[in-house]
């Protein structure tokens, strides 16, 4: 889609794309899409599903970094937003949770 049409839905399909990357195991091109989408968009899912990226990767600052970024967002959602977005931000805490051993 994004060959053919870059103008569809960027901040949509730019996470799919740094998932996608991922999931190939193209760890290097999918840390520069999620860098580009955020700096580009800034949103709460493309930050939450960054910081999910950068903790998979062991890149535990940087995820927290996202984290906190999301922090102040957060504090203006409304009830239907907070429920919306809470499996993801659940996730991110999840992963940034310490181990327990």
């Amino acid at each position: 889609v994004r060959t053919q049409r870059p103008e569809f839905r960027p901040e949509e399909t730019a996470p799919l794309e740094a998932e996608a990357r991922s999931a190939a195991g193209r760890t290097t091109e999918a840390l520069s899409a999620y860098s580009a989408a955020e700096a580009r968009f800034g949103t709460f899912e493309i930050r939450a599903r960054f910081a999910l990226f950068a903790a998979a990767q062991g890149q535990m600052e940087q995820a927290r970094a996202l984290r906190a970024q999301i922090e102040p967002d957060s504090r203006h959602w409304n009830a239907h937003v907070r429920k919306a977005n809470g499996p993801l931000l659940h996730q991110v805490d999840s992963a940034l949770a310490p181990a327990h051993t």
